[in-house]
């Protein structure tokens, strides 16, 4: 299977009305191109995970808007769309080969229209993931 790696911004907001806005605010005036979004929260912050054209320079721009916890992962895309069952497989050949997917969403790639699940497994597990991850035939 071809999975391929791409970056991922995160950054921490305090969860209370109007943080949110500020982000989109920023990345507005930042002229980024937003690929996807996912928020987990808990009583007081937020992760937003973004994937985004440019991470390293929006992460910079962002710091320097005045956001503080940034950092970029990797993770393995992996496409999904037109194969039911594909994601299955997937959890499936990395569970026995022992990888834990730590989160995961999914998105549509604006230069195809492919769908993508991202997956975060342990960057010290990448390597064995992205191998395990060749060898399923589908």
């Amino acid at each position: 299977m071809l999975t391929r790696l791409i970056e991922q911004l995160s950054v921490y907001l305090e969860n209370e009305p109007g943080t949110l806005v500020e982000l989109t605010e920023a990345l507005t005036r930042h002229n980024v191109n937003m690929h996807a979004l996912s928020i987990a929260e808990d009583a007081e912050q937020g992760i937003v995970r973004l994937l985004v054209d440019r991470p390293e320079q929006v992460k910079a721009a962002l710091e320097a808007e005045g956001f503080s916890m940034l950092w970029i992962k990797q993770l393995i895309a992996v496409p999904v769309s037109g194969c039911p069952g594909r994601l299955h497989k997937v959890s499936q050949a990395l569970f026995e080969g022992g990888i834990n997917i730590r989160y995961l969403y999914t998105f549509l790639t604006p230069e195809t229209g492919e769908v993508l699940s991202v997956l975060r497994v342990a960057s010290a597990d990448i390597p064995k993931a992205e191998e395990i991850l060749a060898g399923i035939d589908i």
